[in-house]
């Protein structure tokens, strides 16, 4: 993973599969209902900072995916990915019979 990367897919994957799972749901302006739900990754700091007095090893960084992708996951859009990419990836769309 890069540091421009703010999100890995499994992570991603993740956070989406939490929230539209949380039943803590909110009414949207536009009149939908949405998650109130939150996602903490901890990660090391750079070697760069730890050497600071005072530096905590890791730093909490706190996500919430969009709307859209918590409608993709439960539309069961996503494909199941295996390593830690920084691009997600779709499922091949079904041929109808």
């Amino acid at each position: 993973m890069t540091e421009d990367c703010f999100l890995t897919n499994k992570e991603l994957y993740a956070a989406a599969r939490f929230q539209a799972d949380n039943l803590n749901r909110v009414t949207h302006p536009c009149g939908y209902q949405v998650s109130k739900f939150i996602t903490m990754v901890m990660r090391s700091r750079s070697s760069k900072n730890t050497n600071q007095i005072g530096a905590d090893p890791v730093l909490p960084e706190v996500y919430m995916v969009s709307d859209q992708a918590e409608a993709l996951f439960k539309s069961d859009m996503f494909d199941d990915v295996k390593d830690r990419s920084t691009k997600i990836k779709f499922k091949a769309p079904s041929k109808d019979p």
